[in-house]
């Protein structure tokens, strides 16, 4: 099933990639639980991402997540390394819902076996404050699995983000560019003639 979830994820990425047109960054943070045997904890997260105008977007991320123990086990720290999409119900209004779904390698702290396969979901909404300024307030999850501890992992993060535009490909350059010319053929032009001083009547 993951390995199926992986090869999917990876030929709609190579697609979204291939039609991108804008490139974001961004970071988050918030409440991370998981369950009884740790308390809550925190998670700072990093994310670049290629979205296009259709509202898919091609996700990649890293960050850390922490789980205090309130049990006899030690305190779980993960740095998570994903990719995923993410889609954007309503990409072009100032306020959007998204969900996406994410892959990847989660390196776990001492205790627990190094590195583990996983996999996790997200929604939330999307608040545009400017052309190159977006804010994010929603939730994540993600089931991964140690068999050190023979323990089944699902973490549950809050968190509210933002992120901002670097820069836009030369075809959606282009576009904009041609949209804009378009709009100023279309607009009445308006002549600007020049005031004509009135002649003097020569006296006698």
């Amino acid at each position: 099933m993951k390995i199926k979830l992986f090869l999917v994820i990876s030929i709609i990425l190579v697609t979204t990639s291939i039609s991108a047109t804008r490139f974001n960054i961004g970071t988050a943070a918030g409440i991370s639980q998981l369950n009884d045997s740790y308390k809550s904890g925190t998670n700072v997260l990093l994310s670049g991402e290629f979205t296009s105008r259709t509202g898919l977007g091609l996700t990649f991320g890293s960050g850390v997540i922490q789980h205090p123990s309130d049990s006899n086990y030690e305190d779980l720290t993960t740095i998570p390394l994903t990719v995923g999409i993410k889609y954007y119900v309503t990409p072009k209004n100032p306020i959007s819902i998204y969900m996406g779904v994410h892959t990847g390698i989660y390196l776990l702290s001492s205790g627990y076996d190094s590195s583990t396969f996983g996999f996790g979901g997200e929604a939330g909404f999307r608040f545009k404050i400017d052309r190159n300024t977006q804010l994010f307030m929603g939730a994540r999850l993600d089931s991964y699995s140690d068999d050190t501890t023979s323990q089944d992992f699902s973490s549950t993060l809050y968190n509210v983000g933002v992120s901002f535009a670097l820069g836009e490909s030369k075809k959606n350059k282009q576009s904009m560019k041609r949209r804009k010319l378009e709009k100023e053929l279309k607009s009445p032009r308006q002549i600007k003639r020049p005031r004509l001083k009135p002649r003097r009547t020569p006296g006698y």
